[in-house]
C-alpha cells in the first residue's frame, strides 16, 4: 500500500502508483502538491527486516532533480515513532540506500523532503524495497 502526503490533481494518477513497484525501466509515478515538507509512505503487509531501498528520481527532466533534495528515508514499526535510515543532498537519477547488516526492521517506510525555505512537489518513478518477511 502506498498513501503520501498528498496527491497533485494536476500532475497524479492513483491508477499508476501500483506500478512504482516494478522494476520495468519507465516504472510508476507519484506527485504530491507542492509543500515543505512532502512525503510518500510505503505500508508493507507485515514487518520486514530490510537491506535495502531504491529509490527512481525524474530520471527523464534534470531540471526537477534539484528540488528533489534533501531526500531523507524514514522506517517505522508502529507507523508513529520514525527513524532515518537514508539521507542525501545529492540530486540524481535514483538513489541506493544500503541498509544491509544495520538490523533495520519495519513495516513502514516513508520517503520524504525537508524544503525550509520554499514548498516543492516530491516526484518519484519507482521504489524498490528490499529484505525479508518476518510475518
Amino acid at each position: 500500500l502506498i498513501t503520501a502526503s498528498s496527491l497533485s490533481r494536476k500532475h497524479d494518477s492513483p491508477s499508476l502508483h501500483t506500478a512504482l513497484f516494478n522494476d520495468q525501466i519507465r516504472g510508476g509515478w507519484i506527485h504530491t502538491n507542492s509543500e515543505k515538507e512532502p512525503w510518500v509512505m510505503i505500508i508493507l503487509r507485515g514487518p520486514s527486516m530490510l537491506s535495502g531501498i531504491v529509490i527512481i528520481s525524474r530520471y527523464e527532466a534534470e531540471k526537477y532533480r534539484e528540488s528533489q533534495v534533501p531526500l531523507q528515508v524514514e522506517t517505522s514499526s508502529d507507523g508513529k515513532k520514525w527513524k532515518t535510515v537514508f539521507e542525501t543532498n545529492s540530486p540524481d537519477k535514483f538513489w541506493r540506500a544500503d541498509l544491509g547488516g544495520k538490523n533495520i526492521s519495519a513495516k513502514y517506510i516513508r520517503i520524504k523532503e525537508d524544503h525550509k525555505d520554499k514548498a516543492k512537489a516530491l516526484q518519484l518513478r519507482g521504489i524498490q524495497v528490499y529484505g525479508k518477511t518476518l510475518y
